[in-house]
């Protein structure tokens, strides 16, 4: 019986961490000069930059590249769907965390997603 208690507060406390998102209230905000950045040069742009060509790009779709923040913009939501989530396809070979996966989460709702919708009403 303990165990069935037990399994009901985990999948208890699991369903709420999924349904409320990430927290923006985060001091400092994660920004891309503070966090994205590095992210994506850690774990991106190996792949996904217009300085890579040919076999070393990995099959990565040419022109889906990561050098700036307009390019980041351009493609949150694909950054979001291969990314984050519970099983990332991005990188294929792996890599961040878990945590890593939930803060490149917070970055992308908190920072990037804003900053496009800014932009696209321009």
């Amino acid at each position: 019986m303990r165990i069935l208690g037990f399994l009901v507060v985990v999948l208890v406390g699991v369903a709420g961490l999924g349904c409320e998102g990430p927290s923006c209230d985060r001091e400092p905000a994660l920004t891309y000069e503070n966090w994205g950045q590095a992210y994506l040069s850690t774990y991106c742009t190996g792949c996904h930059s217009a300085l890579v060509e040919g076999e070393p790009r990995k099959g990565a779709t040419v022109g889906v590249d990561f050098n700036t923040y307009g390019d980041v913009l351009a493609h949150v939501e694909r950054i979001e769907a291969r990314g984050t989530g519970a099983a990332p396809t991005m990188p294929p070979s792996g890599g961040p965390s878990a945590q890593e996966v939930a803060l490149l989460d917070e970055w992308l709702t908190c920072a990037v997603y804003p900053d496009a919708a800014a932009l696209e009403a321009q």
